[in-house]
C-alpha cells in the first residue's frame, strides 16, 4: 500500500516489538509508522525547522527504537540523531 506511506524511498526499515514497523525515507525526509496491515499510524518529518532540526538530516541511513521509546537516527556522515520519549 505504498500510496498510502507518501515516501519516495526506504531507506530503512524497524519491527516494532508491539507490533508494526517504521519507515525511513532519507529522500521525503519523513519516518513513518505502520501496523502490519498497513495502516498509517504517526509521521516524523525530519526537515528544517520541524521536531526540533536545525537543517535537514543530510542522508538518513539507519533508525531503531529502544525499549524506553527513544528513537535513534543514523546519518552520513557518521551523525546520531536522538529523539526522546516523552512518556
Amino acid at each position: 500500500q505504498s500510496d498510502k506511506l507518501f515516501t519516495d524511498d526506504m531507506s530503512d526499515l524497524f519491527c516494532k516489538e508491539d507490533g508494526g514497523f517504521l519507515i525511513l525515507s532519507d529522500e521525503s525526509a519523513l519516518v513513518t509508522e505502520c501496523s502490519f496491515d498497513g495502516e498509517v499510524q504517526s509521521y516524523l518529518e525530519l526537515e528544517t525547522g520541524v521536531n526540533g532540526l536545525e537543517s535537514r538530516i543530510p542522508q538518513a541511513e539507519g533508525l531503531c527504537l529502544d525499549d524506553k521509546g527513544n528513537l535513534y537516527i543514523v546519518s552520513e556522515p557518521n551523525i546520531l540523531y536522538i529523539y526522546s520519549s516523552e512518556k
